[in-house]
């Protein structure tokens, strides 16, 4: 979890009933504001790792793990002066079944894309332009063009637009494809699943402004047919998405984390691309819930959710009961 107002990161490790011993607490830089962490492995020992990204300090941080919850920091690696790196996506670029990463630069809108080149240490930095004014607020990585290659797509905030930039094998990736998302959606999230079991990956973008959710149905080619638009609530701001099959019916669904409206919303997909029934769980007053991620937290066989809730500085758990 990051705590971007304490320049520090806290890991919780789970007991396995739903229940979680004390925050272990991990502090980054002095201003350096994290903003957003995800893990993987990093180093190829099969442990998990965390990476972290500071927008304050315009960089991003690999925390080594041992295996057993402890984590010692490593190199610290810039994404450019003003840069303002606000989110990141893993992915394996050149083809060398290492662990990459592409880190979405807000203030100077572009990408930069990390290559792993040995056991603990990242090189070969790239940094991609955008679109001028695109201020790219979220990535994914995904093979859109079934070539056997990773790429990525982007949410463009500043321009209203997703961006998808196919790879070519080495690092390096062609000139960008753009969608739009429409005028003052201002899209701030993205997230890759396959909704209409086609073995092609389709894509779904959270729109802040716009208060909706825009599909993007694959082809397996590289290019996208647009999809149904659900609206998530007046004034909702939905600021990211996790997808999983809630229901266990093997059709993935969608969680929303509206930060206006202070709300989970749950959608259930059909398995045709689009989806029906609606699910509304309220938080309470000034919670702003900012992220959210799906796991099974007790063993039960049940997906449940997890909400980062910025505005309480707490973490929120929904269990699923059946």
């Amino acid at each position: 979890i990051v705590d971007y107002n304490k320049n520090s990161i806290g890991v919780l490790l789970g007991y396995g009933n739903a229940t979680f011993q004390a925050v272990r607490v991990l502090p980054t830089e002095k201003g350096s504001l994290p903003v957003y962490i995800t893990v993987g492995d990093f180093n190829n020992d099969n442990k998990l790792d965390i990476v972290l990204v500071n927008f304050g300090t315009n960089n991003v941080i690999i925390y080594f793990g041992f295996g057993h919850g402890i984590f010692y920091k490593s190199k610290v690696y810039s994404t450019g002066i003003v840069s303002g790196p606000w989110s990141l996506a893993i992915g394996n670029f050149n083809n060398d079944n290492r662990s990459d990463f592409v880190v979405a630069n807000r203030a100077s809108k572009d990408i930069s894309i990390f290559l792993q080149c040995g056991s603990e240490s990242y090189g070969a930095i790239t940094i991609t332009a955008v679109n001028s004014g695109s201020q790219p607020y979220a990535a994914a990585v995904d093979d859109f063009n079934n070539d056997g290659l990773a790429d990525v797509v982007v949410a463009n905030f500043g321009t209203n637009e997703i961006g998808i930039l196919f790879g070519i094998g080495d690092g390096n990736f062609h000139d960008m494809i753009r969608y739009p998302t429409g005028v003052g959606s201002t899209p701030c999230f993205v997230a890759v699943s396959d909704f209409n079991n086609d073995n092609h990956s389709d894509i779904v973008v959270a729109n802040c402004e716009a208060d909706n959710l825009i599909i993007f149905l694959g082809f397996g080619n590289g290019t996208f047919a647009t999809g149904e638009t659900y609206l998530t609530g007046d004034r909702s701001r939905p600021y990211s998405v996790a997808i999983a099959d809630l229901d266990n019916d093997n059709i993935m669904d969608i969680v929303v984390a509206n930060s206006g409206t202070n709300d989970i919303l749950l959608l259930y997909g059909y398995g045709n691309g689009t989806f029906g029934k609606k699910e509304s769980y309220p938080l309470g007053y000034d919670y702003l819930p900012s992220s959210v991620a799906i796991t099974d937290l007790n063993q039960d066989g049940w997906r449940d959710i997890v909400i980062v809730c910025i505005g309480t500085d707490n973490v929120e758990v929904l269990m699923k009961m059946c």
